[in-house]
């Protein structure tokens, strides 16, 4: 799937289809470099035009990938289940690895930045490449729910704070990644309360029942 928020200097076609020769009449290029084709491999094909002349990619990479636009108007985003690859359509060996699993990719456009996310950490991609990449914030299930100017507001679910445990919202700085605020998210917050005043109304029932206790014991 191409997803296209930015502006790029070049056209790219997602698994093109085959010429009936059988052939592709223009230059194939394995990326990264190392990728070697199988015959029976499942992997992405792109035919990508740069200045005048088009290319055939094969990319190491599962077919059901997501392609975005970026940035840099001379580079590639492609986003899958076992990473990124950031690759330059002007030069296809300079490719950037970038380690994240099961990618998911949020453009925030106005701000001239892409974000990649995983299950725990947050990597920021602007035109001169990556930005800044934040360790691991949460557990599991981080999720980017939008971005509000200069402030990535996410969820996720965290048990390493002992003061914000559970589902938590978690506000980074868009230009450093630097975590601006954690709390437990609202829903978990008025949960927990609920929580605690049944607790206490349980314990005050429990004295209760001890004192009467202790007065009919009362000479």
């Amino acid at each position: 799937m191409l997803f296209t928020d930015f502006s790029s200097n070049y056209e790219i076609i997602v698994n093109p289809e085959l010429p009936g020769t059988g052939k592709w009449s223009i230059p194939e290029i394995h990326i990264p470099a190392d990728f070697k084709v199988k015959v029976t491999g499942d992997h992405l094909i792109l035919k990508v035009k740069a200045g005048q002349q088009w290319q055939v990619w094969h990319v190491g990479s599962e077919a059901n990938s997501e392609i975005w636009t970026t940035p840099d108007p001379d580079r590639i985003l492609i986003a899958g289940r076992e990473g990124a690859l950031y690759v330059s359509v002007k030069d296809p060996s300079d490719v950037t690895r970038i380690k994240l699993s099961s990618v998911r990719v949020t453009a925030a456009r106005e701000q001239g930045i892409l974000l990649l996310n995983d299950y725990f950490s947050v990597t920021a991609l602007d035109s001169s490449g990556i930005r800044w990449q934040t360790p691991g914030l949460v557990d599991d299930d981080m999720t980017i729910k939008t971005v509000d100017g200069n402030r990535i507001i996410c969820s996720g679910f965290s048990f390493r704070n002992p003061n914000v445990y559970g589902d938590v919202k978690i506000v980074l700085d868009l230009s450093t990644g630097s975590v601006l605020h954690e709390d437990e998210l609202p829903e978990r917050k008025s949960y927990l309360h609920s929580i605690r005043n049944r607790l206490t109304t349980i314990a005050g029932k429990t004295k209760n029942k001890s004192d009467s206790a202790v007065d009919k014991n009362t000479f």
